[in-house]
C-alpha cells in the first residue's frame, strides 16, 4: 500500500457478485474496491474464495441501502421505520465481514433540508444504529452529488450533516466531471467547506455511453484536494463496462512519482 495521503480505488456498480466473478484482471494502482451495496450479502463469499477479491484488505460498499427504499423513510410511511433500522443493521454486520470500513447511502438531502418530519425520522435512524457503527467499526458516508439539482446548495449538505446525529457519519462527493466541463467552479473554494467532512471521493461517469475519464477532466479536483494534505479515498466509479487500463493510466497520473519510482 501506498504512503500517498491521496488512496486510489474502483468502485464497481455490479448489482451481483456473479457480474464481479467474472472479472479476470484489475490494474495494481487500485488499491481499494467498492462494490453495490446490493451485493453485500455474497462479497464475503467473493472476498474469501476469489483469488482476484482476495488481494483487496477490504471492500466498501456504496447505496447500502436503494435511494428508492431509503426515500420512503417519510412521515406517512413512519411504520415501516423499525423494519429499516433492523434491515440497517444487517447490512452493517455483512458489511463488517468483508471488513468494510465505509457504508454509503444517499439520505434524500433535498427532503431532509425541506421536511421537518423526515428529517427527524432520519436523525432517529443515525442515533439509533450510532452504536452500530461503533461496534462494526465503520463510518457511514453520505452522497452528495455535484453538480447538485439546482434546487438546493450543495453546501447546504453540511449545514444539516452538523445538525444531525453525526457520530461516524461523514460526507462522500459524488462528482460527475462530465457534467461540469464547461462550468466555471473554483474548486478550490468550493472543496474547502468540505475539507473536515469528506472521506471519499467518487469520480463517476457514463462508461456505457462510450464516456471515458480523462486526467484532465478531474485535474482540478485533485489539486484542491490535495492541498489538503490529509488522507482521503478517491474512487473511480464508471456506471458500466470500462477499460480498465485507460482507466488505470488516469488514475496513475494522480500520484506520479509512486509509478515513476516503481517503473525504474
Amino acid at each position: 500500500m501506498s504512503g500517498n495521503l491521496l488512496k486510489i480505488g474502483l468502485s464497481l456498480p455490479c448489482k451481483d457478485c456473479t457480474e464481479l466473478q467474472n472479472f479476470e484482471y484489475i490494474p495494481d494502482c487500485f488499491e481499494f474496491a467498492e462494490l453495490s451495496g446490493e451485493t453485500v450479502a455474497d462479497a464475503l463469499h467473493l472476498h474469501k474464495e476469489h483469488n482476484l477479491w482476495s488481494e483487496f484488505e477490504f471492500f466498501d460498499f456504496r447505496d447500502l441501502i436503494p435511494p428508492a427504499l431509503a426515500s420512503q423513510i417519510t412521515p406517512e410511511n413512519h411504520m415501516i421505520l423499525q423494519d429499516f433500522k433492523k434491515q440497517l443493521r444487517k447490512l452493517f454486520a455483512s458489511a463488517s465481514l468483508c471488513k468494510a470500513q465505509n457504508i454509503g447511502i444517499d439520505p434524500g438531502w433535498e427532503n431532509l433540508c425541506s421536511d421537518a418530519g423526515c428529517r427527524e425520522l432520519f436523525n432517529d435512524i443515525l442515533r439509533s444504529t450510532a452504536g452500530d457503527r461503533e461496534f462494526y467499526d465503520l463510518q457511514m458516508l453520505m452522497t452528495v452529488r455535484l453538480p447538485g439539482s439546482g434546487a438546493l446548495p450543495v453546501t447546504e449538505s453540511l449545514n444539516l450533516l452538523h445538525r444531525l446525529n453525526n457520530y461516524r457519519v461523514n460526507l462522500a462527493l459524488d462528482i460527475y466531471p462530465h457534467e461540469l466541463i464547461n462550468s466555471n467552479i473554483e474548486w478550490e473554494k468550493l472543496l474547502a467547506h468540505f475539507r473536515f467532512d469528506v472521506k471519499i471521493i467518487r469520480f463517476c461517469y457514463p462508461s456505457e455511453l462510450g464516456n471515458k475519464l480523462l486526467y484532465q477532466h478531474i485535474a482540478p479536483v485533485v489539486d484542491a484536494v490535495r492541498k489538503w494534505q490529509q488522507e482521503v479515498y478517491i474512487y473511480f466509479a464508471p456506471s458500466g463496462k470500462a477499460d480498465l487500463d485507460e482507466l488505470a493510466e488516469t488514475a496513475q497520473q494522480i500520484n506520479p512519482k509512486e509509478y515513476d519510482h516503481e517503473s525504474q
